[in-house]
């Protein structure tokens, strides 16, 4: 089996609301497509917040939550983030 790390994916699902980035809106591409895409079974990657997800996470924790502990994200904050918040996206 092999064990691999997918440096940088995206996550869009329809759940969530998108915000149009100079005209842009990608499409759907869930946990589950990402399964099926992916050719390894075990290993992980990071899950990258695109400018057109906004700031709230809500998506990215919902995500590494079904993909599971092999994934870690990469998100954009606000500067009006407060350290409390920052940690509870751990």
């Amino acid at each position: 089996m092999i064990n691999l790390f997918d440096a940088h994916l995206h996550i869009i699902d329809p759940a969530y609301p998108l915000q149009m980035n100079n005209g842009y809106e990608p499409p759907v591409f869930t946990v589950s497509d990402y399964e099926k895409q992916r050719a390894w079974q075990n290993g992980g990657g990071a899950v990258v917040s695109g400018s057109f997800q906004g700031v709230d996470q809500t998506y990215v924790t919902n995500a590494l939550r079904q993909l599971g502990s092999g994934y870690v994200g990469v998100t954009q904050l606000p500067s009006t983030v407060t350290a409390e918040e920052v940690t509870a996206l751990q």
